[in-house]
């Protein structure tokens, strides 16, 4: 028996104005809903095993086949914290409705902060990729996971992208100059009183003193920048580059 897979993809600015309700796949009018669009017109077969849902600025994560109006109304950093508790509860009710082999988030910046505490709902067994980079990037990975083109989703990092430390290193354009030592020094420190989730992880971990972290939470206390502003491979490729060990399990 084949397993299924789930896709987020984020709402988009463009949509079709025609009145009335309309299912949110043809509603939504972007270039990834129109990859979508057709890989799910002229791979009937695939599609049948893949679910697919949007993350939408208005009404949260609901299927591509619910009837929604037109509507004007942009994901702000204010509205995904609004959205995220009942966004991740119902991405929660998926994942315990349904055995999923692979889920994938398509999504931009703000939407992903929607998601920003998603490894809490997924199961062990589930892989997920995150899309991240330019539009035109995401909409590229997209067609390939979808059609399993070539080379994979989730990029393994070169040995050409490491350093050992010696200069400045950026993430979303925060700007880091630390040695190993001084990076992991601020782990240790945050660890002291951190009321965040600096334990949940699902593969990659940091180790601090016996004490398995996420990269993705030793990056927000070395950057300052919010868990869900930047993606897991990115957080992954930043400590590398300041010469931090990340470690798989």
């Amino acid at each position: 028996m084949k397993s299924h897979n789930l896709l987020v993809v984020g709402c988009s600015r463009q949509k079709r104005p025609d009145a009335g309700l309309m299912p949110a796949i043809d509603r939504y009018d972007g270039p990834v809903i129109r990859v979508l669009r057709k890989f799910l017109r002229v791979s009937s077969t695939q599609s049948n095993l893949l679910d697919t849902y949007v993350l939408s600025a208005q009404f949260g994560l609901i299927s591509t086949s619910t009837p929604i109006p037109s509507y004007d109304r942009r994901m702000t950093a204010q509205r995904a914290q609004e959205l995220s508790p009942c966004v991740l509860s119902a991405l929660a009710q998926l994942f315990e409705s349904r055995s999923y082999r692979e889920a994938y988030l398509c999504v931009g910046r703000e939407y992903l902060s929607c998601l920003s505490d998603y490894e809490t709902v997924v199961p062990e067994y589930t892989k997920v990729h995150v899309a991240e980079g330019t539009l035109g990037e995401r909409q590229y990975r997209l067609r390939q996971w979808l059609y399993k083109e070539q080379e994979p989703v989730d990029e393994p990092m070169k040995q050409s992208d490491l350093v050992t430390g010696t200069g400045p290193v950026r993430l979303r354009g925060i700007e880091v100059t630390l040695t190993a030592d001084d990076a992991i020094a601020k782990g240790r420190l945050a660890l002291q009183g951190s009321r965040e989730w600096p334990h949940n992880f699902r593969t990659w971990y940091v180790d601090i003193d016996g004490n398995r972290v996420a990269p993705k939470w030793l990056a927000s206390q070395i950057t300052g920048l919010s868990v869900g502003g930047f993606g897991s491979s990115e957080a992954r490729r930043f400590l590398d580059q300041l010469g931090v060990e990340v470690r798989s399990i």
